[in-house]
């Protein structure tokens, strides 16, 4: 049994949050539910979310219920009932090797190619068994959306982080510090680093670690760089070119380059625009940093533009129709919603040091992140070390094997549906030949039966036939409830 804490007790810690991505938007707006300080700190001079689609579905849907932006959430995206997956054919017969250097940016065919399906894999299994939807959306508006709920003056930008302080003290005033690159400094009891693959956060407290030899070998090595993707979204497009962004469900359509790296996705999302992106894979045998060096720049961006200008794209409700190309979706984009970025994977070991903690990147990982993370800090009963360092270990106790699973998980989907290799393009053939029904009933039954709830707000009912992995309660909550915590 563990000690009762007095209701006046509990402790109320100051979160600094270092990102104003997804992560750190969504903490943020659950610490505003509850009254907790908090302040969010954003390199940039401006929140600029790349002009994508993204993609949510059961495993966050009951959290946004319970912070009240489900139902607008709704309003500014789509359901997506089906993939549909198509083959680039190319109708001159010339074939390069994918892999060529020229080829990272450009594979040029001509116009002269079409695309031929593959397979339509459906989600109705899927939503049965959850109760929601795959819902498609731009990214922009969802974070208008969550900007929209929190107090502006608590967002401060153009604020790098260059150096995080800790005291160390095990009892008595204890707390961090972050020192920003314009001289200013903030100080709290909890520092999140909610701010991507390349955090100044896990930089700073990896080295401390390091320091101590409390870091494992593997988080010293670099991310595994596997894609460079650009990504936009249209403006309003003409219903007698682009027919089918007037459909109330999202028509995601993927096709699978021929004899080059790519693979390109379309998306209709509300207001009658397509959100689009195209990956280019790295080859695995070149040096990461090489690559991303020579590749980051406005000049490769614009090579990139000309050189995928002739990829054509499915058009229409059946996939094929109209012979359009991604240059009429570049040229309905406005330059200011396209972006470049480097698709970089890796599941990191160590999610905490000292008073830090990390939230992980991806949407949907983030989300989840964010939601766990908001749960242990909330059942604190005092801002010490140790205390919060216990809290950080739950965190990650809850949410490693969730994360791993969903990273093993996207590896595998990827091999299918854009892998390019040798063998990957050969397990595609096989897979949606032999196994497509099979591949089909795993997209839709893969980790259903996790939905993170926010604790300590009003729990939501399970909506699908599936039955829910239990979610640790909140000490805190048990005990308001006058309920025993264990």
């Amino acid at each position: 049994m563990i000690p009762q804490v007095d209701p006046e007790q509990w402790a109320k810690p100051k979160v600094l949050i270092s990102g104003a991505g997804v992560g750190g938007l969504t903490l943020a707006l659950i610490l505003e539910q509850v009254g907790y300080e908090y302040e969010v700190f954003e390199r940039a001079s401006k929140i600029k979310p790349l002009g994508a689609a993204m993609s949510f579905s059961h495993n966050v849907a009951p959290a946004m219920i319970q912070l009240g932006i489900y139902d607008e959430f709704l309003q500014i995206s789509k359901t997506m009932a089906s993939m549909d997956l198509f083959q680039e054919q190319s109708t001159e017969g010339a074939a390069q090797d994918a892999y060529d250097e020229p080829q990272l940016q450009a594979a040029q065919v001509g116009t002269d190619s079409e695309v031929v399906p593959l397979t339509t894999v459906h989600f109705a299994q899927m939503t049965a068994m959850t109760g929601y939807p795959i819902r498609i959306f731009p990214r922009p508006k969802f974070f208008e959306l969550l900007l929209s709920r929190l107090p502006a003056h608590k967002i401060h930008l153009d604020k790098k982080i260059v150096n995080v302080t800790q005291d160390l003290q095990e009892d008595g005033v204890d707390g961090i510090t972050i020192h920003c690159a314009d001289e200013t400094t903030y100080r709290g009891d909890i520092l999140v680093g909610a701010d991507g693959a390349y955090s100044a956060v896990r930089r700073s407290i990896y080295k401390q670690a390091a320091a101590e030899n409390k870091l494992p070998a593997q988080d010293l090595e670099n991310l595994n760089l596997g894609y460079v993707t650009m990504v936009g979204t249209t403006d309003p497009l003409d219903l007698k070119m682009f027919p089918e962004v007037e459909d109330n469900a999202c028509l995601h359509f993927r096709t699978v380059g021929q004899n080059k790296p790519h693979t390109w996705s379309t998306f209709t999302v509300p207001d009658n625009r397509i959100a689009w992106s195209i990956n280019a894979q790295v080859d695995s045998s070149q040096d990461p940093s090489v690559r991303r060096t020579r590749e980051w720049s406005d000049e490769s961006m614009d090579d990139m533009i000309e050189s995928v200008r002739p990829f054509p794209i499915p058009a229409g409700r059946e996939g094929l129709g109209g012979k359009k190309t991604l240059g009429d979706l570049i040229d309905k984009t406005p330059r200011d919603n396209i972006s470049k970025v480097f698709l970089e994977e890796k599941l990191f070991e160590t999610w905490f040091y000292g008073r830090a903690v990390l939230i992980g990147d991806g949407a949907v990982n983030a989300f989840e992140d964010a939601v766990i993370l908001a749960n242990c800090i909330y059942d604190l009963c005092s801002t010490s070390r140790t205390e919060v360092q216990t809290a950080f270990q739950q965190y990650r106790d809850q949410r490693y094997p969730h994360a791993k699973f969903q990273y093993q998980s996207s590896k595998s989907v990827a091999k299918v549906i854009q892998g390019q290799t040798w063998f990957e393009s050969l397990w595609r053939r096989f897979t949606l030949t032999f196994l497509s029904k099979r591949f089909e009933r795993e997209q839709n039954t893969r980790g259903l039966d996790y939905m993170p709830q926010i604790a300590f707000l009003p729990q939501v009912p399970a909506k699908g036939t599936i039955p829910l992995l239990p979610q640790v309660p909140s000490r805190r909550v048990m005990q308001e409830k006058g309920a025993p915590t264990h």
